[in-house]
């Protein structure tokens, strides 16, 4: 929500304060493609979320993988709902229309600089193609930047000298040492081996009984083996 930097001009009512109610906040969405995009949830595409898809992935060389993968991320990254792209250009119509300001977009934009200051926070961008600058200062910024998934995670770091290769199998237990008698088993970390759909709740009852069934197994050998 866009707020005040010092020396940044805005309408006011004489006493430093606006006169826009915090109901109608200016709101910047800033991104550095060319436009928004949708996501593909077409019926087809979406049965690489099925539980079957998981056996077809897991079983393919890691070339593929990678390559199924990333043929299918607007299923899931840097997308949107198509239903929610159509009301948000359907509210900026009415904005250009009535001539008023609320939301704005700023495509091929790349954040420079942020700071906090008492007025708010000040992000700094520049466009990637003309080159212009441009600061401005918010009350809230969201983050929509998603993230990277470390395998094995740092948490994990206590006990690395046990993990083998970094390796997941197909129950999405992770490769350890014959000496290291817990399984782990790694939930939502598993998309380069699994597919798109372990990040999602897609496969979550059929995950869980496959990791149940795993413990259960391991337990009952060793059982016997007592």
């Amino acid at each position: 929500m866009r707020g005040r930097c010092r020396g940044r001009a805005e309408r006011g009512r004489g006493d430093g304060r606006s006169s826009k109610p915090f109901s109608a906040p200016n709101i910047d969405l800033i991104f550095r493609g060319h436009a928004l995009k949708p996501s593909d949830s077409s019926p087809f595409v979406n049965e690489i979320f099925n539980p079957d898809y998981t056996d077809f992935i897991y079983a393919q060389p890691d070339e593929r993988r990678n390559a199924i993968v990333h043929n299918f991320r607007n299923t899931n990254y840097a997308v949107v709902d198509s239903d929610l792209l159509d009301q948000l250009y359907r509210l900026l119509y009415q904005q250009r229309v009535s001539g008023t300001t609320g939301i704005e977009l700023h495509p091929r934009s790349e954040i420079t600089k942020v700071l906090a200051a008492v007025e708010g926070i000040e992000i700094r961008t520049v466009d990637k193609f003309d080159g212009r600058d441009r600061r401005s200062c918010y009350d809230a910024v969201i983050l929509a930047t998603g993230y990277d998934r470390e395998t094995p995670h740092a948490f994990l770091e206590p006990i690395r000298r046990y993990i083998q290769d970094d390796v997941v199998d197909r129950n999405y237990r992770l490769a350890t040492s014959p000496a290291f008698r817990p399984q782990i088993h790694l939930q939502g970390y598993s998309e380069a081996s699994h597919g798109l759909s372990d990040t999602l709740l897609s496969v979550l009852a059929s995950r869980s009984q496959e990791i149940a069934e795993s413990l259960l197994l391991t337990i009952s050998r060793r059982e016997l083996i007592a």
